[in-house]
């Protein structure tokens, strides 16, 4: 989750930059390459990482304090904070699905409109060009569009449909797409007026009452686009010293990279101070771990145990075997049992962080090694050792 949330963070400050800095400058070139690099930085600077933070191990991931009284048992989770997480996950599913579904309904129309064609159109899909030869001006609209198919425009269209499937719920990826758009065609109607830019406005403005293309494609004459298309191509060149703008984006970007940097630290270090079994090696000395020993805090996707949270906490609650001393002193209080899901699912160091005595952690423990194995956390899109804590509540006394 907290990669979804720095990439549309960083999209949405690439956008910005671009909205201030470049939208009304006439190198639309570099500008179509900033829109395109400034997507891959948004979605890869959440991923940096720093293997200097690798040897903090010190965490806490507490799961919801499970209350024993010999018979039954009670899960005190934060319920509503639970099904607000499910439900959030089932929402963001099903907005990418449709959001899916709805690309591919363009598809199906740009396929349907370059098989049979309609009157009026004028638009280019990749290399394939479909333009009625009625029209007025059909000849310089088939120049404009072949600029859109030699470089590929298409493509980066493409490309956007796919993060607007994993991020329609960021308005910044739909002003990315239009800005896109608007960079395509500022491109091809500069080279296809060849200098004569008035009465290439005239044709811009006289096909606009015909029909536009499917979303898919590069439209000749899309009426959103037409009026900034049109003021465009009738405004002065930016002077080349206008450029240094592009070098802004430099503090941006490092300024991007040091916050991933910082988040994807706190995920992994977790925070220091807490109560925990694990100490540092001697005198003050942190252990080295590699990338695979890493212990995570919080992860994008948590470990699940079999069956859910639910089902393991009820297994907990039949399985714990109450030692008989500890029932004849009628125990009270908290025992709590820290562990590790390693990258395979398995429950490995299994420490007593608090112990009531008469058997009562080591009961816990025992339970805690017969359970089955979980589905790992993953982190970047790898499977990571994630750290927890179980507080069992026992109520004994007769």
């Amino acid at each position: 989750m907290m990669y979804l949330v720095l990439a549309n963070l960083y999209l949405g400050a690439f956008y910005g930059f671009y909205y201030f800095f470049l939208r009304r400058g006439t190198f639309f070139q570099r500008n179509r390459i900033y829109l395109l690099i400034s997507l891959l930085l948004a979605f890869t600077l959440p991923l940096a990482e720093y293997g200097g933070f690798d040897d903090t191990v010190m965490f806490s991931n507490q799961l919801p304090t499970l209350d024993l009284d010999g018979s039954v048992f009670e899960l005190r989770a934060s319920e509503s904070e639970a099904s607000a997480r499910a439900s959030a996950r089932v929402l963001y599913i099903g907005g990418c699905g449709l959001a899916g579904l709805l690309v591919l309904l363009q598809a199906f129309g740009t396929i349907y409109a370059l098989r049979r064609g309609r009157p009026g159109q004028a638009f280019s899909f990749f290399g394939m060009i479909r333009i009625d030869g009625s029209v007025y001006g059909s000849h310089q609209i088939a120049r404009h569009e072949q600029v859109h198919a030699r470089q590929w425009h298409s493509a980066d269209i493409m490309v956007m449909q796919v993060i607007k499937i994993f991020n329609w719920f960021n308005p910044m990826v739909y002003l990315y797409e239009r800005a896109l758009r608007l960079q395509h065609e500022y491109i091809a109607d500069g080279q296809t007026a060849a200098g004569d830019q008035l009465a290439y406005a005239e044709l811009l403005v006289s096909h606009a009452m015909g029909v536009s293309g499917p979303v898919l494609g590069n439209s000749f004459s899309n009426g959103n686009l037409l009026k900034r298309r049109i003021t465009m191509l009738l405004r002065d060149k930016s002077p080349r010293v206008h450029s240094w703008r592009y070098v802004l984006l430099l503090p941006l970007v490092a300024g991007m990279l040091a916050f991933s940097l910082a988040c994807n630290h706190d995920n992994a270090s977790g925070v220091e101070g807490l109560d925990t079994p694990r100490q540092l090696a001697a005198a003050g000395e942190m252990p080295e771990a590699d990338a695979n020993n890493r212990l995570f805090q919080s992860v994008e996707v948590e470990p699940k145990p079999p069956g859910g949270m639910r089902a393991f906490m009820e297994y907990i609650g039949r399985n714990y075997d109450f030692p008989q001393e500890a029932i004849e002193a009628g125990v009270n209080g908290q025992v709590q049992v820290s562990f590790v899901v390693e990258r395979d699912g398995s429950l490995t160091d299994l420490e007593l962080v608090r112990d009531l005595g008469y058997g009562t952690g080591e009961a816990a423990i025992r339970v805690l090694q017969s359970s089955s194995k979980w589905t790992p956390g993953i982190q970047n899109g790898r499977t990571v050792r994630v750290a927890y804590t179980l507080p069992i509540r026992l109520n004994l006394q007769q």
